[in-house]
C-alpha cells in the first residue's frame, strides 16, 4: 500500500507537516528496513492469522496510526486524507463519480472492502469488526490541557492506540464469531488494552523525548510523562520505575482476571481461543517493540 501512496497522483500534491507531503512520508517509510519497524508486528501479533486475513490486517494505513495522527487537528490535510480513506469503508461504491479515473492505489482500496466481506462470507463475522473499529477509533485527539490522572490518560490510549481494530483483528485472524462486546470479557479486553499502551509507550519514551528535543513534535503522549507530572518526579528514570511497576500490576490484573474467567466454567472453547488470541496480541506486540528498530534502532532489531 505504501508504494500506491507514493505514486498516488492526489498524495503527491497533498502537503502534510514539516515539508512533506502524503506520498512523500509513504516514501520515507519505503526506506530500507521497512520489515523491522512495522511489517513484523502482525506476524507477531497475530500468529494464527492465514495468510490472505494476516495482508488484510497488514493493511492498516501508517498515516492513521498513533504518532501520525496525535497532533493532527481537524481540516488539516492528512484529516482530510484520512476521512477519504475511511470513506472506502462507509460507502465504497459512492467515493468517486462515475466518470473519474480511479488510482490503483483506489482500486486496492477497494479490492480490501471485497476481501474482508470474502473472508466473512467463508467463515466468522470479525471482518465486519475490523471496519467498524476502523470508522470508530480515529478520530481521538489530544485533550487540551493535560491530563489529570492515570485513568483519564488510560481511557484516552485505549481509543488512542487504536485498540479496538487490534481485538477485532484477532478475531478476524481465528475466524471467529465471539460477541467482543460481551460484558463478561470487558475487564479483560480493558487489561490488555491498557498493557498494548502501556507497553508501547515504554519502548518508545527515549524516541518520542528525542523527537521532542528536537522540535518534531510539540507534546509527549507517553505514559512515563504522565507519572512524571502526576507524581512530580525530578527525574525520567524514576518516572520509568513507577510506570513499569504499574505495567507489572496490569500484568498481575491479566492474570487474576483470566483464573476467574476460568471459574465461571461457561465460557465455550470458541470464546477461550479467542481470548488467547487477544494475549497473543499483547505478547506479540512485547516481542515486536523489543526486537524490532522502530523503538529501539538497528541495535534492538534480531537479525
Amino acid at each position: 500500500m505504501l508504494e500506491l501512496i507514493a505514486v498516488d497522483s492526489p498524495s503527491t500534491s497533498m502537503e502534510m507537516r514539516n515539508g512533506f507531503t502524503l506520498a512523500g512520508l509513504a516514501k520515507k517509510e519505503l526506506r530500507p528496513g521497512l520489515a523491522h519497524r512495522v511489517v513484523l508486528a502482525t506476524s507477531y501479533m497475530y500468529p494464527n492469522a492465514g495468510k490472505r486475513r494476516a495482508r488484510i490486517i497488514a493493511l492498516r494505513p501508517k498515516f492513521l496510526e498513533k504518532d501520525k495522527m496525535e497532533e493532527t487537528p481537524e481540516g488539516t490535510p492528512l484529516m482530510n486524507s484520512r476521512e477519504q480513506f475511511l470513506g472506502h469503508f462507509r460507502s465504497p461504491n459512492d467515493i468517486l463519480p462515475s466518470d473519474s479515473v480511479i488510482s490503483d492505489f483506489h482500486r486496492h482500496l477497494e479490492f480490501t472492502v471485497r476481501a474482508v466481506a470474502d473472508e466473512d462470507e467463508i467463515s466468522g463475522n470479525g471482518g465486519k469488526d475490523t471496519i467498524a473499529a476502523l470508522l470508530g477509533t480515529f478520530p481521538c485527539v489530544h485533550p487540551k490541557g493535560g491530563f489529570h490522572s492515570l485513568e483519564e490518560y488510560l481511557s484516552f490510549r485505549r481509543l488512542n492506540v487504536g485498540v479496538q481494530f487490534v481485538i477485532a483483528a484477532a478475531k478476524f485472524t481465528i475466524k471467529s464469531s465471539v460477541d467482543v462486546q460481551d460484558p463478561r470479557f470487558a475487564r479483560y479486553l480493558r487489561l490488555i488494552s491498557d498493557h498494548l499502551g502501556i507497553f508501547n509507550d515504554m519502548a518508545s519514551y527515549e524516541k518520542e523525548s528525542r523527537a521532542l528535543k528536537e522540535g518534531e513534535i510539540q507534546d509527549m503522549i507517553n505514559i512515563v510523562a504522565v507519572f512524571q507530572h502526576l507524581k512530580s518526579l525530578p527525574t525520567s528514570a524514576e518516572a520509568k520505575v513507577a510506570a513499569y511497576t504499574y505495567q507489572l500490576q496490569v500484568e498481575s490484573w491479566i492474570t487474576e482476571e483470566v483464573e476467574i474467567l476460568a471459574a465461571r466454567g461457561d465460557l465455550t472453547d470458541e470464546e477461550w481461543w479467542f481470548l488467547e488470541a487477544i494475549f497473543m496480541t499483547a505478547t506479540g506486540n512485547v516481542f515486536f517493540c523489543m526486537t524490532s528498530s522502530r523503538y529501539g534502532g538497528d541495535v534492538a532489531k534480531l537479525t
